[in-house]
This record gives structure tokens, sequence and C-alpha cells, in this order.
């Protein structure tokens, strides 16, 4: 028999956190919970990997199945996400984005699957902000 969910699955809500160097620009940065995915290794400093999901993120298959690609993952691989758009003409990023973004059409963050153990390992923390202090974001 399967475990029910609540046996598979554990959460804990958390107060935003950011860097305390400029914490009220990263917090107007995006909305706040969009700017906090990027601390998420330092801030769940316990914990190996994580799914992150927006709250209108609807499964139609078993969330395991996204689970099951972190055994996909090579060991330089620290996270994954999708595509924002597959269609040019529709994607939001490369028709309005006034600042820099990945690839031709920007990546969905609303999904991601995040291997914190190896994103602390590469200082991801320590290597985004000076990206952010180099880019007209402010």
């Amino acid at each position: 028999m399967a475990k029910p969910l609540k046996d598979k699955f554990t959460f804990k809500v958390m107060p935003l956190i950011f860097p305390t160097d400029n914490a009220l620009e990263w917090r107007k940065l995006f909305k706040p919970c969009a700017a906090q995915r990027l601390f998420l290794p330092s801030v769940l400093s316990d914990i190996d990997s994580v799914l992150y999901v927006d709250t209108d993120t609807l499964f139609l298959s078993p969330v395991e199945t996204v689970w099951d690609h972190f055994d996909l993952m090579n060991s330089s691989q620290i996270a994954a996400l999708a595509p924002e758009h597959e269609d040019p003409n529709v994607g939001w990023y490369n028709r309005f984005a006034r600042h820099p973004y990945y690839g031709k059409l920007g990546v969905n963050s609303g999904v991601m699957l995040m291997n914190l153990t190896r994103m602390r390992a590469f200082k991801w923390v320590e290597y985004v902000i000076p990206i952010y202090k180099n880019t007209n974001l402010k």
C-alpha cells in the first residue's frame, strides 16, 4: 500500500531573508518571493535539494515524476528550469524585459529543481550578488 501524501512531503513556513547589505533592494527587485529563490541555498542551509513551485502550479502527473529528474542530473548540474516559452512571438522576456535573461526566451522559474548542496559548493549566493550589482536593475 502506498504511503499517504502527508507522509511523503514536509513543509515549513519561513520568513523572507535577503542579504543584509541590500535587503530592501532585493525585496523590491521583483516580487519578494521571486528574488528569495536566489537565496534558498543559504536560507535552507540544512536541505540538500528542493523542488520549488509557484502557488499557481498544477501537476498533471505525480510530483515524484518531476523529482525523479534529480537522478538525471550529472555531478556539475545545480538546477533545472524550462524555457519561458516556445514561441518568440509571444515570449515575455524577449519582447518586454529590460534586464538580462538567459538564452533567447528566458527561463520559467515557477518550477525549479534546485540541488542546494551543489549550489552552496558552487558558492551560488556569492556569485549572484555581484551580477546584480553590475547590472542596471536599480
